[in-house]
This record gives structure tokens, sequence and C-alpha cells, in this order.
């Protein structure tokens, strides 16, 4: 089972191009091609990026999508809950009638820790850092000259 899916990881792709885009819209289908994804899948996404108030939609023939506030202030965790919804390790932890043994057992106390260590680690990175990361592994992907000096 993948905590990430494959559609949280695609708006994670799009919303880093938009980070590194500035204040530019960047269009879906652009987005889309970038990474190969198709354009009808990708509106969904960033449908709902746009609920979460992640991103902002601009109108007109250079519009398309840009990042509502700085990508310093999205978080891993903004934009997992935006796609999949909120994170819980277990059932009992969104629903505590789900258990009857809720709130006196030792396993649901074990899965907390483990809970909130996951949600302050997905807290703690940033669009920034993904955008920031992604951007180094491209310019390290890009040919260098016949010389080697990648001039």
């Amino acid at each position: 089972m993948e905590i990430i899916k494959r559609h949280t990881d695609y708006a994670l792709r799009a919303a880093a191009h938009l980070a590194g885009a500035g204040q530019r819209a960047l269009s879906t289908s652009s987005l889309a091609e970038q990474e190969g994804v198709p354009v009808a899948f990708l509106r969904k996404i960033m449908q709902r990026l746009k609920n979460a108030g992640i991103v902002e939609s601009v109108r007109g023939p250079a519009g398309g999508y840009r990042l509502a506030c700085s990508p310093g202030d999205i978080t891993l965790r903004n934009i997992v809950t935006a796609i999949q919804g909120p994170i819980h390790m277990n059932a009992c932890f969104k629903e505590p009638q789900f258990c009857e043994y809720s709130g006196a057992c030792e396993l649901q106390n074990l899965l907390g820790e483990i809970d909130r260590e996951l949600k302050m680690r997905l807290d703690s990175v940033t669009l920034k850092t993904i955008a920031d990361r992604l951007e180094r592994k491209d310019a390290n992907a890009l040919p260098s000259s016949p010389g080697g000096m990648g001039t």
C-alpha cells in the first residue's frame, strides 16, 4: 500500500513546477506535457489544489494556474491532504467510536505516536524544498558539452 498515491505525486510535481514559475501562470496542458500526465487527469488534480487554496486560477490568454502563496508556506502535508484527504494511521484516530478499545489501547497509543511523527515530518517539508530538490536533480541531468565542461 502506498502512502503517497500516484495522483498526489502528480500534484506535488505540478506544484513544484508552479513554484519555479513564480507569479507566472502555467497552463494545465503545459504542466501535463512536462510530466507526461493526461490533461483531463491533471485538470481534476489542479481543481482539488485550487479548492484547498494552494493554487489559484488565472483567466485569459496567458492564463492557467499559479501558487496562491509562497512555496515556503505550503507543506507536503497540505498537498497530500488536498488530494487524498486527512491522514490517519488507523480508523480509530478518525472515528474513535470505530473501536471498542479506543482510549485504553496500547496499540492506539503506539500508532498515535507514529501518526503524530508522520504529520510533523510532512509539515516540515515545504514545497520550496521539493521544488529546489527537483530543480537540482534536473540541472544535474542536463547533458554536458562535447568537451565535458557543461558550457
